[in-house]
């Protein structure tokens, strides 16, 4: 993999930490675990295993997808995707929900972030899954409704639902 290395970024979502695939060299110099795994969208990859993110209750329909990475191509790109480390098959194209709606706004309470350590707000991160519709437009969507919440210093993640903000599961993005 030396000659094909790539390099995937966490851009666009303040706080996540950069996620690289290197080399073996790299790595050893680092002296950091490895995770490894297959992806049908990037082939196979290679992550250190402090940029992980656990989902201990999987995400909403998923709850045997625990854990994955953050990846981008393009350092300044709005979109990133959400690789499963444990299905190659299942990745999800997520974003900052602030880009689309610059009043997007949510209140958390503590039991909704209990579960992701003793998190300090500069810590989370909230992210939203989009879908991308089949037909004649282009059409893509983001689920409001379901944010993505993660906490950077422990590297844990939860899906919630939020109850009574008129948020949208198909909210437009173009």
């Amino acid at each position: 993999m030396k000659g094909d290395q790539r390099h995937f970024y966490a851009a666009g979502a303040k706080g996540m930490p950069l996620v690289s695939v290197s080399t073996d060299e790299e790595r050893h110099a680092r002296n950091s675990a490895v995770v490894k795994f297959d992806s049908i969208h990037f082939g196979r990859l290679e992550v250190a295993e402090d940029k992980v993110i656990v989902f201990a209750s999987g995400l909403l329909g998923l709850p045997v997808a625990k854990r994955f990475v953050m990846l981008d191509e393009k350092e300044d790109a709005p979109f990133l995707w959400l690789q499963s480390v444990d299905e190659p098959a299942l990745a999800f194209i997520i974003m900052d929900p602030l880009v689309i709606k610059g009043d997007y706004k949510i209140n958390l309470k503590r039991h909704d972030v209990s579960d992701l350590g003793e998190p300090k707000e500069d810590d989370l991160v909230v992210l939203v899954i989009l879908t991308a519709h089949d037909g004649d437009d282009i059409r893509m969507t983001a689920n409001l409704k379901a944010p993505l919440i993660i906490n950077t210093s422990t590297m844990k993640g939860k899906q919630i639902v939020l109850q009574d903000d008129g948020y949208q599961i198909q909210y437009p993005v173009f």
